[in-house]
């Protein structure tokens, strides 16, 4: 998600296609320990599941360098939560706290998806307005929302699609990377008129959330991180 770089790859009409009205990438890559490489790219309107942008560009390129990130991350104190036993997601920027100057000009948050063994049976559900977000390699539509204090962005509105089919599949193992960029406003998505964004956000605390949803061989379920930022003057 930037002049504050952290990781990478996020969520949109796709976690891979988009349907609103604007521009987005994806480039949704997954890597196990002895797996091939996979891509799955989408451009869709506005970014994440890949490109979040006018205020955002993200990826999903689910490769991990082998930096790890995650001591500095937990400095942010993120609060993960899963109902899905073996599925997880983790915080992997190492920055929680930045000006007002800085937002505008784009943070990116990333984060990693880590599935430790093959999960069948599963069902992944968008979470935006439309129905737009797919899974990517994952298996899962990991979807950003920044809030609190009245505040609030996401691609909450990216425009109407047909929706997912309701199939399920099997999980694969791996860590997954996924990230998206925040420009420090008010926004819920473009969705299929190109929705202009709201006014920054002033300063305060707010919490980071990415969450992924759907059902487990028929029972619902929710993978969950919240992650506490600051914006300063």
């Amino acid at each position: 998600m930037r002049p504050t770089t952290l990781l990478l790859a996020t969520v949109l009409c796709t976690l891979g296609a988009a349907c609103g009205s604007g521009t987005g990438t994806v480039t949704d890559t997954a890597t196990d320990s002895d797996t091939a490489t996979e891509t799955d790219t989408g451009t869709g309107t506005e970014t994440d599941s890949g490109t979040e942008t006018d205020s955002g560009t993200g990826t999903d390129s689910g490769t991990d360098s082998g930096t790890d990130t995650d001591t500095d991350a937990a400095n942010c104190h993120p609060v993960a939560t899963s109902d899905l036993p073996g599925v997880s997601l983790v915080f992997a920027s190492t920055d929680c706290e930045f000006t007002l100057a800085e937002a505008a000009a784009g943070v990116t948050f990333a984060w990693k998806l880590i599935t430790e063994e093959p999960v069948p049976a599963v069902a992944a559900v968008p979470q935006d307005a439309g129905g737009c977000a797919q899974p990517g390699p994952s298996g899962l539509a990991v979807f950003p929302l920044i809030g609190g204090g009245g505040q609030r962005w996401c691609l909450c509105d990216v425009g109407l699609c047909p929706g997912p089919d309701g199939s399920a599949a099997t999980l694969p193992p791996g860590t997954f990377l996924g990230s998206f960029t925040w420009d420090g406003r008010n926004w819920n998505g473009p969705s299929d008129f190109g929705a202009p964004k709201g006014e920054p956000f002033p300063p305060g605390t707010y919490t980071v959330t990415l969450s992924a949803k759907g059902t487990a061989s028929g029972t619902p379920f929710e993978v969950r991180l919240d992650v506490p930022i600051t914006l300063s003057p």
